[in-house]
């Protein structure tokens, strides 16, 4: 999984030669964007990464390849990352947890 983010890191390092003083400190400051999952954005944290993803083909690129790796590593166990563990009770619900691997 480190991986992937690091490929992300590598093209926002990449692209970063090419840009103003400015931009340079906005991606700095957007790279924790970058390394976050698509679902997990904000919509302001969208917007920002927008912007980048359509004005850089690099990061674009790199950031659906990420996406696209996490969702083969998590498609393999749908129920363990799509169905709530917590019950509310306190307790942790054991009937979607994949078993075979222990």
């Amino acid at each position: 999984m480190r991986l992937a983010n690091e490929a992300v890191e590598s093209a926002r390092k990449a692209i970063r030669a090419d840009l103003t003083t400015s931009q340079r400190r906005g991606l700095m400051h957007d790279r924790f964007v970058l390394l976050k999952r698509k679902h997990d954005l904000t919509d302001q944290e969208r917007l920002l990464m927008d912007g980048w993803t359509k004005n850089y083909r690099l990061l674009d690129e790199a950031y659906r390849l990420k996406e696209a790796f996490y969702g083969t590593t998590t498609a393999r166990h749908p129920t363990r990352h799509t169905t709530p563990l917590a019950t509310g009770t306190g307790r942790f619900r054991t009937d979607c947890m994949d078993t075979s691997s222990r």
